[in-house]
């Protein structure tokens, strides 16, 4: 139940857009001109958590909208191709007793937006729109 309501929590900070901090602009021009193919339409989106811990647990929005829920080892990172317009959210939650982590998504190779949480089980959340 305990990480049923720290999943709903997050997933609602999400949302909202709390926890997070922008970095290298992220606007309509961040990674202009590096589209993932032929079709312009499309980019690269790459979610990241690093820092100096062992493991943690990321929950994601994935390619097709949906939510997925791992437990990974840190530094970890998944990549997708997406659409102008498309919702993304990134959360992790520190998994060891001590530490830090960071959450990060880059969208054509340019950071977009990063968020960091302080302390043993603590959840840095980031979340955007595709360009």
């Amino acid at each position: 139940m305990k990480k049923l309501i720290t999943l709903s929590l997050c997933l609602l900070l999400a949302a909202c857009g709390a926890g997070e901090a922008g970095f290298g602009g992220g606007g309509a021009g961040a990674g202009a001109g590096t589209s993932a193919g032929a079709n312009d339409a499309t980019h690269v989106l790459v979610y990241s958590v690093d820092g100096p811990i062992s493991r943690a647990s990321v929950t994601y929005q994935n390619d097709q909208g949906g939510i997925a829920q791992e437990i990974v080892n840190v530094p970890w990172k998944k990549q997708f191709v997406v659409i102008p317009g498309q919702p993304f959210s990134l959360s992790a939650q520190n998994q060891d007793s001590a530490g830090y982590l960071t959450v990060g998504i880059a969208i054509d190779g340019a950071p977009y937006k990063q968020a960091t949480a302080l302390g043993a089980f603590a959840t840095a959340t980031t979340a955007g729109s595709c360009c």
